[in-house]
C-alpha cells in the first residue's frame, strides 16, 4: 500500500557564528539569535544538600524559564518553604515525598511529575536509602536563588547539608529575604513531621 505524506510547509535557515550567532530562514518567517550555553556554573553542585546540575537558565532559554538536574541522596530533607516561582519536578530515579499545604505528604515516583504552584507552602524529602534523581522546570528566580547558594560537589560524595555554621545560616536568610521566599519555623516543620537538627 503507497504511504502518502502532507508537506506544510518546508524553508531553508541560514545559521551562522555557532553560540553567538543567529540563524535565518530564507523567506525570512525565523530569525533567531543565538547565545552560547551559560558554563560558568557547570558540573555538580551542592544546594543546601541536594546536588543541582544547572541544565539550562533563562539566557539559555531566552526566557524567565530554567532547567536542573537534582539529587538527594537517602536522607536530604527540603524544609518546609515558598517561593513566587512555580516548580515541575519530574522524577527520574528512586521515590520522592513531597508535601504541599493543600494535599499533605504523597510519594512521587519514577516518571510521575510534582507541580508545585508558585507561593504554595512546600517540603521535599527522600526517606529511602537512595537517591532520588529529578529534573525540575522552573521560573529564573528560583535558578537565581540556586546559583546564589552553590558550592562545589563531588556528585560521588555524601553532599555537607548546609546551613551547617552561623554563617552559612545568615547566608541562607539574607538570600531568601533578597528573593522574598518564606521559609517556615523550626516548630511549623515539626508540625508536618519534619525535625530539623539543632
Amino acid at each position: 500500500m503507497p504511504q502518502t505524506h502532507k508537506t506544510l510547509y518546508t524553508g531553508k535557515a541560514h545559521t551562522a557564528g555557532g553560540g553567538d550567532g543567529s540563524s535565518r530562514r530564507d523567506d525570512g518567517r525565523l530569525d533567531v539569535k543565538l547565545s552560547p550555553p551559560d558554563t560558568s556554573l557547570s558540573g555538580t553542585w551542592n544546594v543546601l544538600g541536594v546536588l543541582i546540575e544547572f541544565l539550562a537558565g533563562p539566557s539559555d532559554t531566552q526566557s524567565d524559564t530554567a532547567l536542573v538536574r537534582g539529587t538527594m541522596r537517602g536522607g536530604v530533607i527540603v524544609p518546609l518553604h515558598s517561593h513566587a516561582d512555580q516548580e515541575l519536578i519530574y522524577v527520574v530515579g528512586g521515590s520522592l515525598e513531597v508535601f504541599l499545604e493543600t494535599h499533605g505528604w504523597h510519594t512521587v515516583g519514577v516518571g510521575e511529575v510534582a507541580v508545585i504552584a508558585g507561593n504554595k507552602k512546600h517540603a521535599l524529602r527522600n526517606a529511602t536509602a537512595g537517591d532520588v534523581t529529578t529534573i525540575a522546570f522552573t521560573g529564573g528566580d528560583l535558578y537565581d536563588f540556586f546559583r546564589d547558594l552553590a558550592v562545589p560537589a563531588e556528585p560521588n560524595q555524601h553532599p555537607v547539608i548546609t546551613p551547617s555554621t552561623p554563617e552559612q545560616m545568615k547566608e541562607l536568610l539574607e538570600t531568601n529575604a533578597k528573593y522574598g521566599y518564606w521559609l517556615a519555623s523550626r516548630e511549623e516543620n515539626a508540625e508536618i513531621g519534619i525535625h530539623l537538627p539543632g
